[in-house]
Formats: C-alpha cells, sequence, structure tokens
C-alpha cells in the first residue's frame, strides 16, 4: 500500500488517548490534542509492514499494540528502519 494512501489503525493501547482527544474536541472545542493523536496514529501506522503476516504481529506486539486500554505500556513507535526498507523495495 503506498503511503499516501494509508489508512491510521488506532492500536488497543492507544484508544483510550484517541477517545479522550475526541472528547476534548467534543467538550472543549480544541483540535489540538486529536491532531497529535492522529499525527501520532499515522506516523505508527506509517512504520509497520502490513505486508507479511507473522513480520506485522511481532511488529504489533514489539510497539505494545495488543497491551490492554489502561494497561501501564504506552503505544511506541517502531524504528523508521522499516520505512527506508519499504521505499527502497518500492
Amino acid at each position: 500500500m503506498p503511503v499516501d494512501s494509508l489508512e491510521r489503525v488506532i492500536p488497543t493501547v492507544f484508544r483510550d488517548d484517541y477517545i479522550g482527544a475526541l472528547r476534548r474536541l467534543d467538550r472543549a472545542n480544541d483540535p489540538s490534542v486529536l491532531i497529535d493523536a492522529l499525527r501520532f496514529a499515522n506516523d505508527w501506522s506509517a512504520r509497520i509492514d502490513f505486508t507479511n503476516t507473522s513480520t506485522v504481529r511481532a511488529q504489533l506486539e514489539a510497539t505494545h499494540a495488543f497491551a490492554e486500554e489502561g494497561s501501564s505500556e504506552r503505544l511506541l513507535l517502531p524504528p523508521s528502519v522499516i520505512l527506508s526498507q519499504r521505499a527502497e523495495n518500492s
């Protein structure tokens, strides 16, 4: 999938942050938190290699994407090496 047509994925561990950003927009008319959350989700999604099931699962686990909401784990950005490898293969 070309990076310019990338869809954002909101991992389980990031759901509370995303919902909180939507609430902030709704209740305080402040889009800045949602913009930051979507920017982070976009960066995270762009760095995950969704072309191979075993690779994607390993990347999701390494970035804590499957951690339950409210856990102490935070969503981590995968190394940007994945992006440059994908660009080289395109």
